[in-house]
């Protein structure tokens, strides 16, 4: 299932809890604390030692635009 950049640091919220510190959840990602800190404060994006820490893989998606921001239509495929 498709996660939103904040359920994803939701999930990572869980994940330190249940290690009982940041610090513990950290050397289980082996990314530091500060890294780990940065990420929940939304200072910094999730990279690939969390997400994939987490279970999950990074994705880019495109979606179509709705009509009538700009004026134009998608053109039909």
């Amino acid at each position: 299932m498709l996660k939103t950049e904040a359920e994803l640091r939701g999930i990572l919220g869980a994940f330190v809890l249940a290690r009982g510190s940041q610090v513990r959840a950290a050397e289980a990602l082996g990314v530091s604390r500060q890294y780990l800190n940065d990420v929940l404060r939304g200072r910094r994006e999730i990279g690939p030692a969390i997400w994939s820490g987490l279970g999950y893989r990074q994705e880019r998606v495109y979606r179509p635009e709705e009509e009538g921001g700009d004026g134009r239509t998608p053109p039909s495929v």
